[in-house]
């Protein structure tokens, strides 16, 4: 029998959600890649740059809270087309970072604190870009769940996140022989103008199912293949009837599985990505081009886990397990994957390699267990309240980077004074290694079984 085709509009949808999340993470990466040059250049102590980066991710956090209701209540569409102009403006602005600093140092000073002008500007400058940023990922959620049958979207989500490490891919490899050529102002310039670019693309391309279908851009059998989980939409129409706030998601067991979920494992992402060129020259003295070939092969494994982890549950629903079984069971098995990192430090003298291989395939776990944690419990949802609780999880996962990088920022300068940073690095390393297993079974203990949030 022939295989019917149902149309592959969705898919176009889902490779522009990962070109969105590659520009992102293209913006948000040149600052780390560029980080030991401007820490020597104004003298930044890793606290400093931990001040930096935190600013960016308490703003994430918050900002990520109130973007999943800006995105339930001002469309998808729209909500994209701000946080991409915003950003792009934002990583553009950080080559004004020094003056911005040097003008708003008189309001720290007045208010008692003593701050070096270059973190205030670049603090400023992070600020922004998080506002830009915090949208983004809660928006891709709710557009995978008006998009894509529940048997296909961990596998959508999983190629929209694997964007972020297709940026980060692609960052090492353009951000240093950019700073080095041309300036380090041109580096942030040039990251800022993809997101415009990108733009055009959505503006053209982009619109709900329903509205693309009355205008002839989708079939109506793509459309009904979307649509077809029967049993979901009867759950949804049911749920149109009530408000949808943020008290009553957090009165949810399912919420706050994710809350755990993300708040424990998210940070383990955050902290690689804003460290990893600090702690190859702490470690090594590697930086400026020489990082380049090795951090771009860590986060092609990354890209790899990403993909995978989003595919391997389509393969267990297509054998007929329970859909709820079979993430939870695909996320049993990816966190263990990040318990490697155990071996970082410790294999770490023989050669640079084998940490970047260990930290490649235990981030590789860690970014397929983040392609499938939002999906486990968003599916328990009606599609209105998506976004919302991808923001209230985006919150958490926010607060534990933050939380993460400020330990790290204290560690790395108390350890480092004693001569020992690599008893720093193997103290982070070993809560990375751990915390996805720990997250999997309070998740499980909060939620044992499917069962659709509201429902008695």
């Amino acid at each position: 029998m022939e295989k019917i085709k149902v149309g592959n509009y969705r898919w176009f949808i889902c490779s522009l959600l990962f070109i969105m999340a590659m520009l992102n993470y293209l913006d948000r990466q040149t600052l780390s890649l560029l980080h030991p040059f401007l820490a020597d250049k104004y003298n930044w102590t890793n606290n400093d740059y931990a001040n930096i980066t935190g600013t960016f991710q308490l703003t994430y956090a918050v900002m990520y809270l109130f973007a999943g209701r800006f995105a339930d209540w001002f469309g998808a569409r729209k909500t994209l087309i701000l946080a991409a102009i915003l950003c792009s403006a934002a990583t553009i602005m950080h080559i004004f970072s020094i003056y911005i600093g040097n003008g708003l140092s008189h309001l720290f000073e007045f208010a008692g604190i003593t701050i070096s002008f270059s973190v205030i500007g670049f603090m400023f400058s992070r600020f922004l870009l998080a506002a830009g940023s915090a949208p983004i990922f809660p928006t891709d959620l709710k557009i995978v769940s008006l998009w894509f049958p529940d048997k296909e979207r961990s596998s959508a989500t999983g190629i929209y996140i694997s964007g972020a490490s297709a940026g980060a891919i692609i960052a090492p490899l353009i951000i240093p022989p950019l700073a080095q050529r041309f300036g380090w102002e041109s580096a942030f310039i040039v990251a800022g103008v993809g997101g415009l670019l990108w733009l055009f693309f959505w503006i053209a391309y982009y619109n709900n199912p329903d509205i693309l279908l009355k205008k002839n851009r989708i079939k109506q059998i793509e459309y009904d293949y979307i649509n077809e989980d029967k049993s979901e939409e009867e759950y949804n129409t049911k749920s149109n009837e009530k408000k949808i706030g943020w008290s009553a998601l957090l009165q949810c067991r399912q919420t706050w599985a994710l809350i755990v979920g993300r708040f424990m494992t998210d940070g383990i992402w955050w902290f690689f990505i804003f460290w990893l060129p600090g702690y190859l020259k702490a470690t090594y003295g590697m930086q400026g081009k020489e990082v380049m070939f090795p951090l771009a092969v860590l986060f092609t494994m990354t890209t790899i886990g990403t993909l995978i982890g989003g595919y391997i549950p389509s393969i267990f629903i297509k054998k007929g397990m329970d859909i709820y079984i079979s993430r939870m069971r695909s996320l049993f098995i990816f966190a263990f994957i990040p318990a490697i990192a155990f071996l970082a430090q410790p294999l770490s003298p023989i050669s640079y390699w084998l940490p970047i291989l260990i930290i490649g395939i235990s981030l590789a776990g860690q970014q397929a267990w983040s392609a499938n944690v939002v999906v486990v419990m968003t599916d328990m949802f009606p599609k209105k309240a998506v976004a919302s609780l991808g923001g209230i999880g985006g919150l958490a996962a926010g607060m534990g980077g933050i939380i993460l990088a400020k330990t790290a920022g204290y560690l790395l300068d108390y350890y480092g004074a004693l001569g020992k940073t690599a008893d720093a690095y193997t103290i982070i390393f070993s809560f990375c290694a751990s915390s996805c297993i720990v997250s999997w079974f309070i998740m499980k203990a909060l939620v044992p079984k499917f069962k659709f949030a509201f429902e008695n």
